[in-house]
């Protein structure tokens, strides 16, 4: 009998592993550890395509990778930023937000946007001409 030779077909994805996975790993990682605080806006997509040396266009599917995660979201106009952990309760017990901050450990606090009693406004005077808006 004679020998075979097995030739093993690789990809070069197979070899290589995906920049933008790499990328994301390196900014979850940067979440966990605190180096990017809930609820703060991360650099923006210029200044982490210099960082890490990659296109816009890497770096925005490294975040959109994450953002499908939960762990980032988008604002148009203003960037990416940290999601913070949502407040939820089960539905057999609905309780008051209060209530539910008071069980994780945050202080709430209630301020009233308004100081001291309104008056209200005078009536307008009724006026006898009409006005016209258009001819």
């Amino acid at each position: 009998m004679g020998l075979r030779s097995t030739r093993l077909y690789t990809s070069i994805v197979q070899v290589r592993s995906i920049r933008y996975h790499d990328i994301a790993q390196t900014i979850r990682a940067r979440i966990v550890e605190g180096d990017f605080a809930s609820g703060r806006l991360l650099p923006s997509e210029s200044e982490l395509s210099s960082e890490f040396e990659v296109s816009r266009v890497t770096i925005r599917r490294a975040l959109e990778v994450l953002r499908d995660e939960g762990l980032i979201a988008a604002r148009q106009g203003f960037g990416w930023f940290v999601t913070g952990d949502p407040v939820s309760q089960p539905l057999g017990r609905l309780g008051t937000i209060e209530e539910q901050l008071t069980q994780r450990g945050v202080k709430s606090e209630r301020r009233s946007s308004t100081s001291g009693s309104r008056r209200r406004p005078r009536a307008l005077p009724r006026s006898s001409t009409a006005i016209r808006c258009c001819a």
